[in-house]
């Protein structure tokens, strides 16, 4: 059996890179340009510019100003064994 989630949304990129969470534990963690599979997706109806991904006065906001939006579309697939 299988079962397939889809995903649609908006994420901000910079040189080939996007935006998201690229390191956690429980004391930390660090939002950066990375790889894909570390994007944050956004609902395009709420995200309208790429500072939208942070709040008013963070750090991030200059590096944010330099990005773009993508549109983007996850679909995950998994095939599930009897």
């Amino acid at each position: 059996m299988q079962i397939t989630t889809t995903k649609t949304g908006v994420v901000a990129e910079l040189n080939g890179k996007y935006w998201g969470r690229q390191y956690e534990d429980s004391h930390s963690c660090v939002e950066d340009f990375g790889p894909i599979k570390r994007a944050e997706i956004a609902d395009p109806k709420y995200c309208l510019s790429p500072t939208d991904f942070t709040y008013i006065g963070s750090p991030y906001i200059r590096k944010l100003k330099q990005a773009t939006l993508k549109k983007v579309t996850v679909t995950t697939i998994y095939d599930i064994e009897d």
